[in-house]
């Protein structure tokens, strides 16, 4: 796999991706299916622990 060499593909995808990839440096392919199935999983997360707060408040009032 041949490497990207300069920073300016990392600094566009940092700023498509947001804060989840600061430091991150992306050299192939992989190393950006990688971040990209973080993030992904990340979304993920915050959506469930979103949600179970909501439960919990309902929970609450009843």
């Amino acid at each position: 796999m041949e490497s990207l060499g300069q920073d300016e593909p990392n600094k566009t995808i940092c700023k498509v991706m947001g804060s989840e990839m600061k430091g991150e440096k992306i050299q192939t392919l992989s190393d950006l299916n990688h971040l990209l199935f973080k993030v992904k999983r990340g979304k993920k997360e915050k959506k469930r622990r979103r949600r179970s707060r909501e439960i919990e408040k309902e929970k609450k009032h009843l």
